[in-house]
Formats: C-alpha cells, sequence, structure tokens
C-alpha cells in the first residue's frame, strides 16, 4: 500500500522537428542565391517556391491537431512523403549548382574552335616556310647547274686552246703555212 510518484515525458515521435524545417528552409534560399546570375536562376526559384510551399504544408498540418490517434498517425505519414519530396528538391537545386559551376557548353566550343584554328594557322605557316625552303633549294640548284656548265664550257675552251696551241707547234715549215691558209676562211 505505497504510493509512489512518477514523472513521465512523453516524446511526439509523430511530428517531424521545427529545426529540420527551417533548416531545409535556409538551404533552399542559399541555393537560390548562389544560383542568381546564372542560366539556372528560374528552375533554382522554382524548386525554392515548391520547397516553400510543401515545408509550410507540412507546418500547418503539425499545427492542428487531429483528435483521433490513426489520423494524427496518417498526416504524419503524408508530412514524410512531403518531406521525401523536399528532399529530391533539394538534391535536384544542388546538381543545378553543380552545372553551374562547370564550363558553360558555349566556352566548351569556343576553346575547341579556338585550338582548331590555332592548330590551322600553324600547319599554314609551316607549310609557306616549307615552300619558300623547296624554291631556295631549287634556286640553289640552278646556280650550280649553271655555274658547273659554265665551268664545263671554260674546261672545254681552254682545252681546245691548248690543243689548236699543240697542233700549231707541231706544224712548221711551208706546207703547215698552205695547209693553214687552207683552213681559214
Amino acid at each position: 500500500k505505497q504510493v509512489v510518484t512518477v514523472e513521465i515525458e512523453l516524446e511526439d515521435v509523430w511530428m517531424i522537428p521545427t529545426g529540420e524545417l527551417s533548416s531545409l528552409r535556409e538551404e533552399a534560399g542559399k541555393l537560390t542565391k548562389v544560383l542568381a546570375n546564372t542560366d539556372y536562376y528560374e528552375r533554382a526559384s522554382y524548386l525554392k517556391n515548391s520547397i516553400e510551399s510543401k515545408l509550410n504544408q507540412v507546418e500547418q498540418t503539425q499545427s492542428v491537431t487531429n483528435p483521433s490517434p490513426g489520423g494524427y498517425i496518417s498526416d504524419y505519414r503524408e508530412n514524410l512523403k512531403l518531406m521525401e519530396s523536399v528532399r529530391a528538391d533539394l538534391a535536384a537545386a544542388r546538381t543545378l549548382v553543380a552545372q553551374a559551376k562547370n564550363l558553360a557548353p558555349m566556352v566548351t566550343w569556343k576553346l575547341v574552335i579556338a585550338i582548331v584554328a590555332f592548330l590551322g594557322l600553324l600547319g599554314l605557316i609551316f607549310f609557306f616556310v616549307w615552300q619558300r625552303q623547296i624554291r631556295s633549294l631549287a634556286n640553289l640548284a640552278e646556280d650550280y647547274e649553271g655555274s658547273a656548265a659554265e665551268a664545263a664550257a671554260k674546261g672545254r675552251a681552254a682545252d681546245e686552246g691548248e690543243r689548236r696551241q699543240a697542233k700549231e707547234e707541231k706544224k712548221t715549215g711551208l706546207t703547215d703555212i698552205e695547209e693553214r691558209l687552207k683552213e681559214r676562211p
């Protein structure tokens, strides 16, 4: 016959904490601010509005107490589905931030075109230098052939002069003079 006083504190597990709701709301706002000056701003603002409306719906459902325990638990399960949808929207917003940080497709194509143009210009420069070298080698070959031909002609003329001189030295006497006169036109 003893009297015992026991205090029991119950935690409502069928309720989503308001701290979690506010942290999700703040994260959505930060992601929208990050995407403010990008092409993805419209999508980010749409996602933020969607997240805000879902979080407001969760808060409204939790503020109204359902008298039946089954209805209260049913409301909690619906709120969990809304929270999963909010997390999916936040993941989509994070993906947009990651895409915005990457190089834009136009910048990538401009870079590729610039590299191809540079390589084409470099190829043209090499082509013209190569052509100039071929022309200079051809001119050198022509000069060499011309000087060789002149040297050969001078050599032949010198040989011919020597032969003529040797021939003249051989010829002596009167008959030689008559033959010389006959040879000259």
